[in-house]
């Protein structure tokens, strides 16, 4: 009975959002405000918990102060008796201990109202009925223009439960100075990330080009691709295999293709083209030593840069500028296997999901409309090398000026998106320790797929597909 009663007011709560956003009247609350604190205007203070794990990234919360500010003048324009006030909450924890933390905290009724996090979360959470559906807020104008495909993250049994806050893509960093040294003209240099993207600058280019810069003594490693969840999942994607079907939530295992990916793999271990500790080493050091000229060729994301500018990589300089990035580093899509072919990235949006903890539902999706206004977005991104959703993000004067985000804004062009099921986390893991498991020669890249194949059968049961 307390379930119905829940999902009648939650519904009830709904209507009123939508109403309240279609009309000057003031917004009613799921809540009484009758014991919350007061103003110097005899204002009531409504405090909304705003939660991120991501310390690289504090706006994901402090944006929502701009946001209370824009909703505070509509409740005052309203007449309404209260304000609402942002607590931002930044922890640094790992994606592992965020999941506990939030279900821990939604279990003892203590959750904050509005969380970020990576758009994979929305399957569990939205099954485990953590999270309020926002269908109505994607009817939104501040949304009409988001980018192609990009509902599709945050939709789960055809409902919306989150609204995208960013996006982003994985690339290759090069060290222009070791092209240099190899007889590269500038030309030829600038002309790299054109070639990549067009298909005309091949997989194989970039191994053999990483090989004669080893062998001529001017890198230790030629390319370092990175091991995360997001991550593994490009080399099998640019062999041409797909890993989920969103139409039907269930995994897939390409044996054909991801054997292939395999191989390749084994074959950049064997030539030292890629170093063995490659899976066991962190990405912070692998980019470390593309800028340091140890490495040619290293796979990160586009908000890497900030931290080429921040966290003291390079050996002699520490933090770099932003003029020394563009004379010394480039980036370029992940090189295609067949010259022509279309290249591939993957791209890991974060999302805001509203908690259904929230004593104010409709006052926590109103502040998600604010907070995605174009000039939110874009202090976001410029703040921390990212890329708006929407076209009027990407439009805002701020993004405009930033010449590193409109050099890499394209890359999204060909984004994929990993899956968003409950179980994902479990079949990324499968993925990543076969890949360990060739890189470090304990399985031959046919008894990966083998591995692959008996623990997606172990671990997925009905949510997967052989082919």
């Amino acid at each position: 009975m307390k379930k119905i009663l829940l999902s009648a007011l939650v519904l009830l709560l709904s209507i009123n959002f939508v109403a309240g956003c279609q009309s000057n009247k003031p917004t009613t609350t799921s809540a009484s405000t009758e014991d919350l604190p007061k103003d110097e205007n005899g204002n009531k203070i409504m405090t909304m918990k705003v939660f991120t794990n991501d310390a690289s990234a504090p706006t994901r919360v402090t944006n929502f102060e701009g946001a209370a500010e824009k909703l505070n003048a509509e409740l005052e324009k309203e007449k309404a008796n209260y304000r609402v006030e942002i607590e931002p909450i930044v922890k640094p924890m790992s994606a592992e201990d965020f999941d506990k933390n939030f279900i821990f905290a939604s279990q003892s009724n203590n959750a904050a109202d509005i969380y970020t996090t990576s758009y994979a979360s929305v399957g569990w959470m939205a099954e485990g009925d953590y999270i309020l559906p926002l269908d109505s807020v994607k009817k939104e104008k501040v949304f009409e223009n988001i980018m192609d495909g990009y509902w599709q993250p945050v939709t789960w049994d055809e409902k919306v439960y989150g609204v995208i806050q960013d996006t982003e893509a994985r690339a290759v960093y090069f060290n222009k100075e070791i092209l240099r040294k190899m007889g590269w003209s500038e030309e030829d240099i600038n002309q790299l990330p054109k070639k990549a993207e067009t298909g005309d600058f091949t997989l194989n280019d970039m191994t053999d080009i990483a090989l004669e810069a080893q062998k001529k003594g001017l890198v230790k490693n030629g390319y370092e691709f990175d091991r995360g969840p997001n991550d593994v999942p490009m080399n099998f994607y640019n062999f041409g295999a797909e890993l989920y079907d969103w139409k039907n939530k269930k995994f897939i295992l390409d044996k054909e293709k991801v054997l292939k990916t395999f191989e390749w793999i084994k074959e950049s271990k064997d030539s030292g083209v890629v170093p063995a500790a490659n899976m066991t080493t962190d990405k912070a050091e692998k980019l470390a030593r593309m800028l340091n000229q140890e490495t040619l060729f290293a796979q990160g994301g586009i908000w890497d840069e900030v931290k080429f500018r921040t966290q003291g990589w390079h050996k002699e300089l520490g933090n770099v500028t932003t003029d020394w990035i563009k004379q010394n580093v480039g980036i370029m899509n992940l090189p295609t296997i067949k010259k022509g072919k279309k290249p591939i990235t993957v791209s890991n949006p974060y999302i805001y999901v509203i908690s259904k903890n929230t004593k104010y539902p409709d006052i926590a999706k109103r502040l998600l409309v604010h907070v995605s206004a174009p000039e939110l977005q874009a202090k976001h991104a410029v703040e921390t090398s990212h890329i708006p959703f929407t076209q009027e993000g990407q439009e805002n004067e701020q993004v405009k000026a930033n010449e590193w985000i409109n050099s890499v804004k394209h890359l999204t062009n060909y984004s994929h998106f990993a899956g968003n099921h409950s179980d994902q986390t479990k079949y990324s893991k499968i993925l990543i320790d076969a890949t360990t498991y060739v890189m470090s020669g304990e399985m031959t890249p046919e008894t990966a797929v083998s591995y692959i194949e008996e623990q997606m059968a172990l671990n997925l049961k009905a949510n997967s597909v052989i082919k």
